[in-house]
């Protein structure tokens, strides 16, 4: 049996969404295997840094498998290593997946949708700019009380509220940055005549296209949003 596109993506240990929404997105167009980024450092901004280092140990698990594309699933490490070194990492990186969709959307304003702790939000600002992507507007998505992760444990209605309080601002579209946060179920929540866009939904649709199952964007994307609206 053909298996179709075989796509690797490369993730945080901890990270538990991008596999489920990954696979959604795919469908039968795509099989994926993963692979889990590890790192000892102390701090989340020492890891996310860390993961650059371990892309190739983290490849060569998948051993001989043939794999047509590979996508990191991270946007912390792009952030934090600025445009001009994340182009060394020989992978699909979320943030270089976002600005194609960018590119084919035609969109150069938008709203950013934040999960992160204060301290990556300059980092992350500093690197759209220096792609020429003006940031409109940060919406912070409200943090859960008692939660054991800042970002895993976001609930869907936090994440649609922020999502719909950047789609009616002054955005050309909406992106809700990080890989780790929730984000299908949230974006079928929200009601918007912009693109709303995730890190997981730019990188599942560019690597799509980099193994020749390219879909126009805002079908595409109005797709996904409508299967999850399907799911209990």
């Amino acid at each position: 049996m053909n298996p179709g596109r075989l796509i690797g993506i490369l993730t945080p240990s901890g990270n538990p969404t991008v596999e489920p929404e990954m696979v959604r997105m795919f469908g039968d167009e795509a099989v994926m295997v993963t692979a889990r980024l590890c790192s000892d450092a102390p701090t989340m901004l020492d890891r996310l840094l860390d993961y650059s280092n371990h892309v190739d140990e983290a490849i060569a698990t998948f051993g001989g498998l043939p794999l047509d594309a590979i996508g990191f699933a991270v946007t912390g490490t792009s952030y934090l290593l600025g445009a001009e070194a994340e182009s060394n990492l020989r992978v699909l990186t979320a943030p270089i997946a976002t600005r194609q969709a960018f590119e084919a959307l035609g969109v150069s304003r938008i709203a950013l949708v934040n999960p992160y702790p204060a301290a990556l939000v300059p980092p992350a600002l500093a690197y759209w700019n220096a792609v020429g992507i003006e940031i409109a507007e940060i919406v912070d998505v409200q943090r859960t009380e008692g939660a054991r992760h800042p970002i895993f444990d976001l609930t869907d209605a936090a994440v649609a509220a922020a999502l719909q309080r950047a789609s009616d601002g002054p955005g050309e579209a909406v992106l809700l940055t990080g890989s780790g946060i929730p984000s299908m179920r949230a974006m079928a929540m929200v009601e918007s005549s912009k693109p709303v866009l995730s890190s997981n939904l730019c990188l599942a649709w560019a690597l799509l296209r980099q193994v020749g199952k390219a879909h126009e964007l805002r079908s595409w994307a109005a797709q996904a949003r409508n299967w999850a609206r399907m799911q209990p």
